[in-house]
């Protein structure tokens, strides 16, 4: 599973609504809140354009995909700032897992 799109250099793609992501659970994830995040604007953005557009998630060395709709994905509450930059995360487990 290391090969295909993780030899690829873009760590994401929006194409058909679906924002795709890729993400190395061992390098991506809060531990504290098993929680992969994103960017607050990016995901306005994206819900602006189209209130049923979707993430996909990309695990590295993981069959499933993790899915979730961005208007979800906003109404999760956790919100850290980064070097004024807004970060929305949203916990493992509010994902649908796919394979």
């Amino acid at each position: 599973m290391d090969g295909g799109v993780w030899k690829l250099k873009k760590l994401w793609t929006f194409r058909g609504w679906v924002f795709r992501v890729k993400r190395d659970p061992e390098k991506h994830t809060m531990r504290k809140l098993n929680a992969y995040w994103f960017n607050v604007d990016c995901l306005r953005m994206i819900y602006t354009a189209n209130p049923d557009a979707k993430i996909e998630i990309i695990q590295k060395n993981v069959l499933s995909k993790l899915t979730i709709t961005v208007k979800n994905a906003l109404e999760v509450w956790t919100y850290l700032s980064f070097n004024g930059e807004l970060q929305l995360f949203v916990g493992k487990d509010k994902f649908n897992s796919v394979m």
